[in-house]
């Protein structure tokens, strides 16, 4: 009876420190993984920000494309309408003007 009674304590013991060291263990992870979601939360956020940022890049230099294109559409058209007077000047100057 006292041999099995010590081996009973002794088993118990075993389970006691196996269940204590798988506690400990189960923290770890449990720790990890917080911090590995944490780190998650962080990236995502990272690259929410990344993108928010290129799409306002983005939109900005549409707007200086579009800018720059009505200045030279309006620069295109000071320059023709520029040749059609120098044209009709040619044409029509001598008249008011004299020879050249």
């Amino acid at each position: 009876d006292l041999m099995s009674t010590d081996s009973l304590g002794r088993i118990l013991e075993s389970l006691d420190r196996e269940k204590n060291d798988l506690q400990q263990h189960i923290g770890q992870v449990r720790a990890t993984l917080e911090h590995e979601a944490m780190a998650s939360r962080r990236a995502q956020e990272t690259r929410q920000n990344q993108i928010g940022n290129a799409r306002h890049r983005a939109r900005a230099l549409l707007s200086d494309c579009e800018k720059w294109q009505r200045i030279a559409s309006a620069d295109l058209q000071a320059m023709k309408d520029l040749q059609s007077h120098i044209v009709k000047m040619e044409m029509f100057g001598s008249r008011y003007f004299g020879e050249y």
